[in-house]
């Protein structure tokens, strides 16, 4: 497979981030326009980004060296592009992996760039639920850049690798179309006991043309030695190695290591190549490390964890060594199992985005905790928190693992033991404001408080227990932080505080103060737009939709206890009108976000968008076009995703919309039927539906 690269400044690719770009033939202007809007970026100086002229080849490639060499797959997604990958059954089948399911465990992040909204569902049908970009999203090139810092290695830590991880350095000198057996031979030198913290120079692949005479000269100079992947091919006249590698080499007195990688003729390589010595076979581990240490090779009487961490993350990511990921998970686990917090934290990451291992958030806690409980037991330091911080609050954060897990009372120790730290080692500084913020919020969130917790054996959510006492203290000391505050991050003080009310109010809604509840969610809601209008930015827009559909289910609920406490059908329209206001903004919202980012999350936002305003509008045909959406939306989820917990959402829609089905539809005069039993009989007997139950 052809290949060719693009960097800013058309520098050499030679020590930046590799990404490719898989595009339709017919999509390579579109291919052309994205790599150049990377290059852009605040890191683009950093990246090479390759593609192929032949987007049909890279499916016989999968197990290749160019590909491996890859950190980033981009899947330029268009009606093209699906055409293509279904052409070359490239898609999951029974039991299969997909083509790109199959990257991603070799190590390889995938990140789709969708054209537009209509190519999601064929592509969630053919490779799953991956988390893509849409390029008609307004945000769409902060996304693509925060995605890249998440999946590529940062400047310090190749730095730092360079630095610490590596005891010596081999100049790998092989043919270009050899770069297969240059890989094999990289594995094998990294097999031996005293090469295995060798660094090894090596010129890429596939950027023939370059004069490489300067750079080869001054790294053969900085090398230990130089070692040679021997082919029949380095018998060819006039080659690079032969003419100018292997004389240099020579000529500095280093020691050259030849490792066979196919069967040559002795006589023929010592005739072009005077003084070679004796090959090593590339399978004959033994034999190598004679080599190696004849050469002076001695390797480290040990290794640290620290170091056994560097090395595996050269390793994950190709830093001065072939890029191999089960070398590298195995060295992160071996430094894991010597305490490493960095390799735990690492793993943990590995395991939460399923890169170079099968996704498992079960063992990704396991490591997070680990990595949790050993920066706990350090000398508490304020270089520390903010590391503490963002392995337990960031993106896939240990707090969000473990209410996903129904582990709610360890994510609130935590939080609280966090408060703690922070005690100990705040001076005064604003970020610290935003830290305990965020770490009340947690305590005082009680939207993952099933009906059992593990960890307790009950739930204590009754009104008045000592459980929302602290829930409702937290949400108040989080929001008294943040009206405070005074720091530069005003956005991230906004979010926070917006977060903060809303759940501030959902305390007050279980402890059934309501009055307080619908106060709190309103300035919940009002801090959330500011924030919107001001930024624009696709996370502050999916929280406006998410405080606004609580807001509306409060507002229904409000609505619901004023009829129970005075049933009269007559005010009916009058107490829901707050709720419709607000669900009509519920679902403008949604539609919004269905637009320019049509996920799998914003797509079932909006079918409950539409179902709850359908249980609250006396508009029958209004009522019958919103659930008929609502249902054949979640259905598309279900058929495209295989996933299970739709099931009951399905079941509840698909219930109220066939009881519309049996009934005659006329504005003003359609009652549906509920879920709640103690409405069933007065609103039987009323024209007017105002009825509604919260869904958690």
């Amino acid at each position: 497979m052809q290949m060719a690269y693009t960097t800013r400044g058309n520098l050499p690719p030679k020590g930046k981030k590799y990404l490719f770009v898989h595009a339709a033939k017919s999509n390579f202007g579109l291919r052309d326009q994205l790599a150049k809007r990377i290059l852009a970026f605040s890191d683009g100086l950093n990246y090479s980004i390759w593609h192929t002229d032949e987007p049909e080849a890279v499916f016989s490639e999968l197990e290749g060296p160019t590909l491996g060499s890859m950190l980033v797959f981009i899947a330029l997604v268009t009606p093209e592009y699906l055409a293509l990958c279904r052409s070359h059954g490239a898609g999951r089948g029974s039991g299969t992996p997909s083509f790109l399911e199959a990257l991603q465990l070799r190590g390889i992040a995938i990140l789709p760039i969708f054209e537009n909204v209509d190519t999601i569902s064929e592509f969630t049908r053919l490779f799953g639920d991956i988390h893509g970009i849409f390029l008609t999203n307004p945000d769409a090139d902060r996304l693509i850049e925060a995605q890249l810092s998440t999946f590529l290695p940062d400047d310090e830590l190749a730095s730092t690798i360079t630095r610490e991880a590596f005891t010596s350095t081999l100049f790998l000198s092989y043919r270009k179309k050899d770069i297969a057996e240059a890989l094999e031979v990289m594995k094998a030198i990294h097999n031996t006991s005293v090469a295995q913290c060798a660094a090894i120079w090596f010129d890429e692949f596939l950027v023939a043309g370059r004069d490489f005479n300067d750079e080869i000269l001054e790294s053969l100079r900085a090398c230990d030695a130089m070692a040679l992947a021997v082919t029949p091919n380095l018998l060819e006249a006039g080659n690079y190695v032969m003419d100018k590698e292997y004389p240099s080499a020579t000529e500095l007195g280093k020691d050259v290591i030849p490792i066979e990688a196919h069967a040559t003729k002795p006589a023929d390589l010592s005739a072009a190549y005077p003084g070679i010595g004796a090959c090593a076979n590339v399978n004959d581990t033994h034999a190598i490390e004679g080599l190696l240490k004849k050469a002076g090779f001695q390797g480290p009487e040990s290794i640290s964890p620290f170091a056994t961490y560097l090395l595996g993350m050269a390793f994950l990511f190709g830093i001065s060594v072939e890029k191999d990921e089960a070398r590298a998970v195995q060295l992160l686990t071996s430094s894991a199992k010597q305490n490493c917090v960095e390799a735990c934290e690492e793993l943990g990451f590995l395991y939460t985005a399923g890169l170079a291992v099968k996704r498992d958030h079960d063992r990704s806690i396991d490591y997070k905790l680990q990595a949790y409980d050993l920066l706990m037991a350090e000398e508490p330091s304020k270089e520390r928190t903010e590391q503490l911080y963002e392995l337990l609050y960031g993106r896939d954060g240990l707090c969000l693992l473990l209410k996903s897990k129904g582990r709610g009372t360890r994510n609130r120790q935590i939080s609280r033991a966090f408060i703690a730290y922070l005690d100990m080692v705040d001076d005064g500084d604003e970020a610290f404001t935003l830290y305990r913020a965020n770490a009340n919020s947690e305590i005082a969130d009680l939207h993952f408080d099933g009906d059992y917790d593990p960890d307790l054996g009950t739930t204590g959510l009754d009104a008045g227990s000592e459980r929302l006492l602290e829930a409702q203290t937290a949400a108040m000391r989080a929001t008294n932080l943040l009206n405070a505050y005074h720091g530069d991050d005003k956005d991230e003080a906004d979010f926070l505080k917006a977060t903060a009310y809303a759940l501030l109010s959902d305390v007050c809604r279980r402890s059934e103060s309501v009055g307080e509840a619908v106060k709190y969610g309103s300035k919940a809601k009002r801090c959330i737009a500011d924030l919107e209008r001001r930024t624009g930015h696709l996370d502050h827009k999916e929280q406006a939709r998410n405080i606004s559909m609580y807001l509306g289910d409060l507002l229904m609920q409000v609505s619901v206890d004023e009829l129970l406490r005075n049933p009269n059908p007559l005010r009916s329209i009058e107490l829901a009108l707050p709720a419709i206001r607000e669900w009509t903004d519920t679902i403008k919202r949604a539609r919004e976000l269905m637009e320019i980012h049509p996920s799998i999350s914003n797509r079932e936002g909006m079918a409950l968008a539409l179902y709850n305003y359908s249980r609250i509008t006396s508009d029958g045909k209004v009522k019958k076009m919103c659930r008929a959406e609502a249902y054949h939306e979640l259905r598309k989820l279900q058929q495209e995703t295989g996933d299970g917990s739709f099931d009951d959402e399905i079941e509840v829609v698909g219930k109220a919309t066939r009881w519309l089905d049996r009934r005659r539809i006329d504005a003003g005069k359609d009652i549906p039927s509920i879920e709640m039993e103690r409405l069933e009989k007065l609103l039987e007997e009323s024209e007017y539906y105002a009825g509604f139950t919260s869904r958690r």
